[in-house]
């Protein structure tokens, strides 16, 4: 996997070195964790990074550096925290479904997203600050352990689309 791996980046960095894609289920937790850590090292320039069922249980703390990162994926890992991520100013969709958080990361209240996607979480409340998600249009908290609607979702006055679905919701203000 490891030299499979070298070509990838070879062939992202020819095309135009913005992008980033592994959507593996084959690989080794370990080693998915390892080619992120990597990956943000060797390409800080990166505008979108997408890692779909690479076993991932960690962001790495250097994401951080990756201060073009306008997308993250990282759809069906096994992530339950995010690292400090204010230097992403640029960030404004993060994909974080299907992962393992109980709790909603108060690390993303500060960021300037637009698309937010907690969706196949165990989420089971959510408190927004009032000064929180300024910018964010989209949030899909579905298919999460919700059982009374987050009313401080509310708050968020910029808020286009939201999907509340698939949790035992029973009444929605």
């Amino acid at each position: 996997m490891g030299n499979n791996f070298s070509n990838y980046i070879l062939e992202t960095q020819e095309k135009d070195g913005k992008e980033f894609s592994i959507q593996n289920e084959k690989v080794k937790s370990k080693e998915t964790s390892n080619y992120v850590k990597k990956l943000v090292e060797k390409f800080p320039e990166l505008e979108c990074i997408d890692v779909k069922s690479g076993k991932v249980k960690s962001i790495p703390s250097n994401i951080k550096d990756v201060k073009m990162l306008i997308t993250l994926k990282l759809e069906d890992n096994r992530i339950s925290s995010v690292p400090k991520m204010t230097s992403l100013e640029l960030l404004e969709t993060l994909d974080l479904s299907a992962n393992q958080f109980s709790k909603f990361p108060k690390e993303l209240f500060n960021l300037n997203l637009i698309t937010l996607r907690m969706a196949e979480n165990q989420l089971n409340s959510l408190m927004i600050p009032d000064d929180a998600f300024q910018k964010l249009e989209e949030l899909d908290i579905s298919s999460n352990n919700f059982t009374k609607f987050p009313s401080t979702i509310c708050s968020i006055l910029s808020l286009k689309n939201l999907n509340v679905t698939q949790n035992e919701i029973p009444n929605i203000p």
